[in-house]
């Protein structure tokens, strides 16, 4: 024991991501003392957040390319009609 408390020697893995490590080893207190106890701040909600937002990233760019191609579609019809149209007007306007 030291003057702060009992000291953990456990050894630790120096890769394991320090909120992994924080919330499993919350949940081995929480067992052992039978109580409720969770890891919070602002370190642990942008971890969250990160994780949240890096999860629904495919479905936010499929969702992004498939309104730009339903906008762009339309568009590219409409210049494409005007420049057939602009090209069969000169030559039926053509004299000869």
């Amino acid at each position: 024991m030291d003057a702060r408390g009992p000291v953990d020697r456990r050894e630790h893995r120096p890769t394991e991501p320090l909120g992994a490590r924080l919330r499993r080893e919350t949940s081995e207190l929480a067992r052992a003392t039978r109580t409720s106890v969770g890891v919070t701040g602002p370190a642990a909600q942008l971890s969250d957040c990160g994780k949240r937002t890096s999860e629904g990233l495919f479905r936010l760019i499929a969702a992004l390319a498939a309104l730009s191609w339903l906008a762009l579609v339309p568009v590219c019809r409409l210049v494409a009609l005007a420049l057939l149209l602009q090209g069969r007007h000169r030559c039926s306007a053509d004299p000869g």
